[in-house]
């Protein structure tokens, strides 16, 4: 209810704003969504058959985002609580948070089940699941004063029927959703600055992005050879390839898998191919090329954080510096942020500290203080 909005420069007054000449609809959360209750219980019992835990001694902690500037960011986690302990399929269901309290490290502490199953409430594979989840129940089992057993869930946003919840959701706010005539896969992916990436590879011949050699025929990783690789066809393909086997929680991170190639189709389809490995890159790039990209500087990135990367108002200028030589350095962006510059170019830019920076700097202070 704020945050978005803010971000989007819209009036929060309104689900319906008139902007830079397009109309922005704001649907209820995805969360809100009837069908979370069905996800989150189907969650619940293929875990308790995968593991044998028993009903009676186990318990579930639904893990929300949540945020310190709005009490409301918790009321659909506290929703799907209560409708999951209505349910009565385990003894106990606890809610936690990543930026509110109580905090996902007291769960341990919160229930005397001897068994622990922990759901994502969130969307995606990113770095919260990965990493800020993980630790933080680390955390907890060295607090805790009994063993416990903790198995943890996918989040809630990979199952299948999210897609239809979305449509759901657009039709209730108002909208009808027409079918567009596709051109195949690669359709339909943002447009925002690929023509001018098309013309810009068309120009160069041979373009280095990120650790992309591309081309108008075909996009590679560097240091892949024409012989002995996969030749990738779909998004879907690509996506497992670049994202989920191994899972990189960072999709800029400078670890991309090798041995794979991907045929352009057409000229128009390059840059949804492009996307689909680097999501976002070909706007920021487009953005900072046109001279429109302006960074954000550290101190107002941080002034906003007020729940877990709150932490972060601690670091000093060496810290930061250290940390986005670390952190940055293994990414790529490029942190605009950092060097203050709206640098075009061949670079994929980064505007502000991302979550996955946030994250590790604190666990690296963390990590010194022992």
């Amino acid at each position: 209810k704020s945050v978005i909005p803010a971000e989007l420069g819209l009036d929060k007054a309104s689900h319906t704003t008139w902007r830079c000449k397009q109309t922005v609809h704001i649907t209820r959360p995805l969360g809100t969504h009837p069908g979370m209750a069905d996800i989150i219980q189907k969650r619940t019992q293929d875990a308790l058959k995968v593991t044998g835990f028993p009903k009676a001694q186990t318990a579930v902690a639904i893990i929300g985002h949540g945020t310190k500037r709005n009490q409301q960011s918790r009321t659909t986690t506290q929703r799907q609580v209560a409708l999951l302990q209505q349910a009565d399929i385990v003894a106990e269901v606890l809610d936690a948070y990543l930026d509110d309290e109580p905090p996902i490290a007291s769960i341990y502490q919160r229930t005397p089940a001897r068994h622990i199953i922990v759901i994502p409430y969130l969307l995606a594979e990113g770095s919260h699941t990965a990493i800020d989840i993980p630790q933080a129940l680390e955390v907890a089992a060295q607090q805790a004063t009994s063993r416990k057993d903790t198995y943890y869930t996918d989040p809630i946003g990979i199952d299948e029927n999210i897609y239809q919840y979305i449509i759901d959701l657009v039709h209730a706010a108002g909208m009808k959703l027409s079918p567009t005539p596709s051109n195949g896969e690669w359709d339909n992916f943002p447009r925002y600055g690929h023509q001018a990436f098309i013309d810009a590879v068309r120009e160069q011949e041979l373009m280095q992005f990120g650790q992309l050699l591309v081309n108008i025929a075909e996009v590679r990783p560097i240091g892949t050879e024409q012989t002995d690789v996969i030749n990738v066809e779909t998004p879907e393909t690509l996506q497992r390839i670049v994202r989920e086997q191994p899972f990189r929680p960072l999709a800029t991170s400078d670890d991309l898998p090798p041995g794979w190639r991907c045929t352009v189709p057409t000229p128009e389809t390059l840059p949804a191919i492009v996307e689909t490995i680097y999501p976002g890159a070909i706007a920021a790039w487009a953005r900072a090329n046109e001279g429109q990209l302006s960074p954000e500087p550290f101190s107002a990135t941080i002034a906003r954080q007020k729940g877990m990367f709150g932490q972060a108002k601690r670091l000093t200028k060496e810290d930061i510096q250290t940390n986005v030589e670390f952190i940055c350095g293994g990414c790529v962006r490029t942190p605009l942020w950092h060097i203050n510059s709206s640098e075009g170019g061949n670079i994929i830019p980064c505007k502000a500290p991302c979550n996955m920076w946030l994250s590790k700097s604190i666990e690296r202070e963390r990590t010194k203080a022992q």
